[in-house]
């Protein structure tokens, strides 16, 4: 991949921020998928965990700390979550390959045993009047980038300044909402965020994540 640089900045070094919100703990091979992690040229990684809050709070809290070190991507990433180790390279490219990317991410299953696996992707339902789970039957085996309309915030990539633009309309990033009648997640709602504010969401569907605890879901 093409050396990353911020436009504005010459060859100052492109900062992420991997924020883990924790409810408990952290899986160990999640644990070492991070430190594993590659580093693209010219991009600097830290890592920051939150725990001991509902998840929408903990990733509130990890927004404010990621802007007020002014990172200029935060990397979404669970705790029961395994990377490749190619992760980050790979959705810093869907970001310079889409300029409308409000989020890239790759994608995991739903912890559902005895079920056709589905995905924590979301498309519309063939009426075109809601968002339902993708099964990841229908997903293409060649894999590939494919415009989303939500998704689990497991794995994914989000500038900053995009955190920051909702930061500043909605007065908070992540929330549960009731619409009607049903939950909607802290994820789902930040999505439907983006999507407002005319930015598209892109999954790289070729990058799947072992979603392990209990019962792995690789």
């Amino acid at each position: 991949m093409e050396e990353i640089k911020k436009l504005k900045n010459g060859n100052k070094k492109c900062r992420v921020l991997v924020a883990v919100p924790v409810h408990s703990y952290m899986e160990n091979a999640c644990i070492k998928a991070l430190f594993d992690l590659e580093k693209p040229k010219n991009v600097e990684i830290d890592f920051m965990y939150q725990e001991g809050y509902t998840v929408a709070l903990a990733r509130n809290l990890l927004t404010q700390y990621s802007l007020s070190k002014e990172y200029d991507y935060t990397l979404w990433v669970d705790a029961d979550i395994v990377l490749p180790s190619d992760f980050l390279k790979r959705l810093l490219t869907v970001f310079k390959d889409k300029k409308d990317a409000g989020l890239a991410c790759g994608y995991y299953l739903k912890k559902l045993l005895g079920k056709e696996p589905i995905t924590e992707l979301y498309g519309y339902t063939e009426d075109g009047k809601a968002v339902q789970n993708i099964k990841e039957s229908v997903l293409p085996k060649e894999g590939g980038i494919y415009e989303i309309q939500g998704c689990g915030l497991g794995c994914a990539l989000v500038k900053n300044s995009t955190m920051k633009q909702i930061l500043d309309k909605y007065k908070i990033c992540f929330e549960y909402r009731v619409n009607p009648g049903v939950l909607v997640s802290e994820d789902l709602d930040f999505c439907n965020k983006l999507k407002a504010e005319g930015l598209k969401l892109y999954a790289d569907v070729s990058l799947k994540t072992p979603h392990i605890g209990k019962v792995a879901f690789s």
